[in-house]
């Protein structure tokens, strides 16, 4: 049976108002994950602090509030916080899997270092050369004549 364009366009907009009834149940379990996983945060940060500081535990908000900013909301503050975000910026980030070594140690000939010198002109101390080469036996030309 063939529908009416009012029907198709009733049809439509029930689909609509379903879809965005999901829409909005999806937007609202985001929001409620990202509440959750704040809050965590949230408690985490407080259970360090208090444990590397327990004078903390008995502060009123306001006298925490305080604290904070008076240990934070200063020019030395902000810089030990630049400091700490740089270096961890720096750091590299772990790999999941490392990789295989290029080449083996041991296929490899160890060259000997070109002398350095001290500031003062003098030659430093050499380490010796290591090879990994096995050292070949001395052969005789004339056992082999014979």
């Amino acid at each position: 049976m063939a529908k009416s364009r009012t029907e198709k366009i009733a049809s439509y907009d029930e689909q609509i108002a379903m879809l965005q009834k999901k829409r909005n149940e999806e937007l609202d379990k985001q929001k409620q994950e990202e509440k959750d996983e704040r809050e965590k945060r949230q408690r985490k940060r407080g259970e360090i602090l208090e444990k590397m500081i327990p004078e903390t535990v008995d502060l009123t908000i306001e006298q925490f509030t305080t604290f904070l900013r008076r240990s934070t909301a200063n020019p030395f503050g902000r810089d030990k916080l630049a400091e700490i975000i740089k270096e961890g910026e720096a750091k590299p980030k772990p790999q999941a899997i490392p990789t295989p070594p290029q080449s083996s140690p041991t296929n490899e000939k160890l060259t000997p270092q070109q002398p350095q010198s001290l500031p003062n002109g003098k030659p430093t101390a050499q380490p010796q050369s290591l090879s990994h080469e096995k050292p070949t036996p001395p052969t005789n030309a004339d056992e082999r004549k014979n």
